[in-house]
Order: C-alpha cells, then structure tokens, then sequence
C-alpha cells in the first residue's frame, strides 16, 4: 500500500491477475478436512480464510455466503460446501454471477423447499426470499402476488438426487436440474412485466430472463449496497454513501469489487 497507494493495491486484490494462492488454499483446506460432519465444513472454510493470500476476496466471498444463506443442519455437509465452492470460483465479482450460483445450488433450493415446487403444487418459499432477501429487499417494490407468480415460473427448477459419481453405496449427492413436465409455461405477470406463455424447450430461459430482470432492478442496487456499506462502514449506512454505489451497480452491471472501489473512495468512508 505504501509503494503503489491504497486504490491500486486494493484493484489488484479484487482484480487479480492470478488465483494461484487463493486456489491453493481453498484445495488444503479441502484436504486437511474431509466432510465427515458440520464442523468439518466450518473449519475448512476458516481454514481457508487464514492461509488465502488474498483477505479482501475471502472478505468479500464470506459477505456472499451470509447474504445467500443455506442451513447446514437442513442440507448436509457436502451440498453446503459445494454451494461455497460455487461461490469462490466466481472470478467476474458481479452480482448476477453469484444470484446465479445460488439460484443453481442444491443446498440453496434443498433448503428453501425448492426441490418440492411443482405446477399445481407450487411451494413459495424460494420465491419469497429471492425477492424479500437475495434481490429486492423486504417490502420493496413487490407485492405477494409477485411471489406467487415467481414461483409459479420457477416450478419445476430443482435439485435431483443421484448416486455419487465414485458409486459410493446408499450415498446421494443433489444436482441442479430443471424438469419442465414439472413445470407451467403459462403467461404471468411479475413486477409488471408481462412474460408470454412459454414451450416446455423455453421456459429454462424464461426464468433465466427473470433472475436478469431482479438482479439489475433499482431496488436491487439499493438494497445491495445497503448491505455493503453496513458490512464494511458501518450499520447506520449514511445515504450519500448508499447512492454513490448504487450508481456505480448500475454503470458497471452490479460489479461488487468496483462498488468496494467507489467505498473506499468515498469521503463518508
């Protein structure tokens, strides 16, 4: 920081040029704790925290883990760790990349109920905290019918149950599957827009259009960078502070490390 100034070390932290250390670290954390129970996955994420060579990531990816939140209790040690691995390789830091992995975790729709969401027996509850938690924020631009029609579009996004790959016996993993005989193409309206009734080959990329739509809304930038500046300045977000990220959401696509650039810039940091 003394020889190249504060923005340049922390753009080549959050912009690295190699992932060298940070993919070492996370592979012996992996290898000195097999996941044989909970606490297996709590010290290998510790683990790799103290050994990365890169603490700003590691900050920011454990800022990411907390913000989609999984139980272990509820969906296992293995699909728990899978779903931060998900997270680490993510390299772009924006926003939409990791509602992606998490809207595509086993853990995340495991935990949720997700994987039990069908046309005529829809189940809410992903829907409702993808609007209310992961995007939107609470009480912010939706109404219940927007849950109720979101989750009539994801029905049929789930998480399948398989053998393990090395045909371990009376082991299953959960993988990300979306089955549309599970699912409705019907039209809907959610957030007010209109989405035409949809063929059973396009209605993986109708939701996948939707979860677009909510990670670059203007609620979601607000709400976002609510969040960052509680983690990083305090919980009392001072609002000038809020709207320079916003902005900087909006002028970059949702980019993350950029936003922690314009923070750490601002005078009310």
């Amino acid at each position: 920081i003394l020889l190249h100034g504060e923005e340049a070390w922390l753009r080549g932290m959050l912009f690295p040029t190699s992932f060298t250390g940070e993919e070492a670290a996370f592979r012996q954390a992996s290898l000195r704790f097999p996941l044989e129970d909970r606490g297996h996955v709590t010290n290998r994420a510790l683990d790799f925290f103290l050994r990365t060579d890169n603490p700003v990531r590691a900050r920011l990816l454990n800022w990411v883990q907390n913000h989609f939140s999984t139980w272990i209790n509820k969906v296992g040690p293995g699909a728990k760790w899978d779903e931060f691995a998900a997270f680490q390789r993510i390299r772009s830091n924006r926003f939409s990349d990791y509602l992606w992995a998490s809207a595509t975790s086993p853990a995340m729709l495991r935990y949720l109920d997700q994987d039990r969401s069908f046309a005529g027996s829809i189940n809410e509850n992903y829907a409702r905290e993808l609007l209310e938690l992961h995007t939107l924020g609470v009480n912010n631009g939706y109404k219940q019918e927007d849950v109720t029609e979101l989750a009539h579009l994801m029905a049929g996004w789930t998480a399948a149950a398989e053998a393990a790959p090395d045909g371990s016996e009376g082991t299953r993993v959960r993988e990300f599957r979306y089955d549309p005989r599970l699912a409705s193409g019907e039209a809907r309206e959610l957030l007010g827009v209109h989405l035409e009734a949809a063929k059973p080959t396009e209605q993986f990329n109708r939701v996948q259009e939707v979860l677009e739509l909510l990670a670059r809304s203007g609620e979601t930038a607000e709400f976002i960078s609510t969040k960052l500046v509680q983690q990083y300045a305090g919980y009392e977000a001072p609002a000038e502070l809020i709207t320079a990220l916003c902005q900087t959401f909006h002028s970059t696509g949702g980019d993350l490390g950029e936003m922690l650039i314009t923070l750490s810039q601002h005078p009310a940091f």
